[in-house]
């Protein structure tokens, strides 16, 4: 549907922007120049090379006696097994517009392990700024935080750390039940263990040794065997004697794999 505008509207639309007889601009006279105010001086922020000086000194501080340099260093990951590869790519940056400097043939990288004992170094061939290569972690290589630092001399130009997890996978898979969620002086403590190989097969007919500890004492060990299914049930009793009612039971299968629970003994 169409609608007519309004008349007024088309009379403002056709009617010229600047009348003829408007008056000329105002210009200031002489005298009114003195009331004007003096510029701000001018804010090294916005003050191009006063701003330039100012990076420069920060990259200088930051970067040490080569401030148009930056070294950067890139990981596939950031934590890795023993026996694993860490793989690095070094970056040798033009500042400040970080184009990739071109005048050195190799970088030098250095694998520090968590003692910062030097456990390798490596000199990979550096083209138009770029050095690739790789670490291969010992197989014993003790966990802990190792570092890749890319070094010239005796400056580290750039570091990274490198987590080290030795991982083991578990033998046996373990439960620990207790029958009550707490116990008092005196009270018989019943907890159930089922114990199966990683492949699900029951750990049938294996000595099993419970160890428990209260409010800081060793009780006598406990020890059972598990039936076909792979079970057995311990017990032992609280001590009359006990107050803060600290306890944990701790069950050691043939193999190595452990169980461990807290009694949540305490006093009635």
């Amino acid at each position: 549907m169409k609608r007519a505008l309004p008349v007024a509207l088309l009379a403002a639309c056709t009617h010229s922007a600047e009348p003829p007889d408007a008056p000329p601009p105002k210009v200031v006279a002489d005298t009114d120049v003195a009331l004007l105010e003096d510029a701000p001086p001018a804010s090294p922020r916005v003050d191009p090379p006063a701003a330039f000086r100012a990076l420069q000194e920060r990259i200088e501080a930051r970067w040490g006696g080569d401030p148009n340099r930056r070294a950067a260093l890139i990981l596939d990951k950031p934590i890795y097994r023993p026996g694993e590869t860490v793989w690095f790519t070094a970056l040798d940056l033009d500042l400040p517009t970080l184009a990739p400097r071109t005048d050195r043939a190799q970088a030098h990288v250095v694998l520090v392990d968590p003692r910062g004992a030097t456990a390798e170094e490596l000199y990979p061939a550096q083209d138009a700024g770029r050095a690739a290569s790789a670490f291969d972690l010992p197989p014993d290589a003790p966990g802990g935080r190792w570092l890749v630092r890319v070094v010239r001399g005796d400056e580290i130009l750039v570091e990274r750390p490198v987590m080290v997890q030795a991982y083991e996978a578990p033998r046996l898979k373990k439960e620990l039940d207790f029958l009550r969620d707490a116990y008092g002086p005196g009270d018989e403590v019943t907890a159930t263990v089922t114990v199966a190989r990683a492949t699900g097969e029951p750990l049938a007919d294996a000595a099993l040794e419970g160890r428990i500890r209260i409010d800081g004492a060793e009780l006598q060990p406990v020890t059972v065997r598990t039936d076909d299914q792979g079970r057995a049930l311990l017990r032992f009793t609280v001590p009359a004697d006990t107050t803060v009612g600290d306890g944990t039971l701790t069950v050691r299968v043939p193999d190595g794999g452990l169980v461990e629970g807290s009694t949540g003994a305490s006093p009635s």
